[in-house]
């Protein structure tokens, strides 16, 4: 099952007709037929909009993730058979190898995941109800880092979302994605992405003046 098959048995469990998602989503209804049939692929500029329609989140594939720069944080992400979430633990030194690998205590020692690893990369399709709850918890995790080491602390919206799992509060789909993610996490990652926006712009998948699109 791929991610078109994904978002579609969704759409069919939330929506009685496909129309409706696509006048949640604010696009014509057609557009959504041609995504089903597979005649575009254009779903794939929509995909945090779509999460949010959906509540689900875009998991990407951990090798498509990481950079030749240095170590990376990543939420590695666990799902069930059916591709619903179970638990995101945070990971915040990830090194791209063969296989990819992680530390916990400063290269002491290292663990090894396998490539395909599900990560997120904060695509989450979020409704209110998940800033209230994450607003709630605020205080007891700001006690907790100041009283442990305030320097490092980071609240973590993947840990959130795991918690209200854990309580079944929440159910969120995983939409697999094998879509390289680019980023700069290091100064040296930036030519690679200067060339990618630059090829993808040449493919058309972005307009020429991206940010006024």
């Amino acid at each position: 099952m791929d991610i078109v098959d994904r978002i579609f048995a969704l759409v069919d469990e939330l929506y009685s007709e496909q129309q409706q998602f696509a006048a949640k989503l604010g696009v014509v209804p057609s557009m959504v037929s041609a995504w089903r049939q597979r005649k575009s692929t254009s779903y794939n500029k929509r995909l945090p909009e779509i999460a949010k329609v959906l509540g689900t989140m875009v998991g990407y594939l951990l090798k498509n993730t990481v950079t030749e720069n240095g170590t990376v944080a990543r939420g590695v992400c666990e799902e069930t058979a059916d591709h619903f979430l179970t638990q995101v633990t945070e990971r915040t030194k990830i090194e791209k190898g063969e296989p990819p690998r992680y530390t916990e205590d400063d290269g002491a020692t290292w663990t090894d995941l396998s490539a395909d690893t599900i990560v997120s990369m904060n695509m989450w399709g979020f409704t209110r109800s998940f800033l209230d709850e994450a607003l709630a918890r605020f205080p007891a995790f700001l006690d907790k880092a100041l009283a442990e080491n305030p320097a490092k602390a980071e609240y973590f919206l993947p840990t959130v979302v795991s918690q209200l799992i854990d309580e079944g509060k929440a159910r969120v789909k995983v939409l697999r994605s094998e879509d390289k993610w680019y980023g700069v996490t290091y100064r040296e990652d930036k030519p690679t992405v200067v060339a990618a926006i630059a090829e993808k712009t040449k493919a058309g998948l972005y307009p020429d003046q991206l940010w006024e699109a």
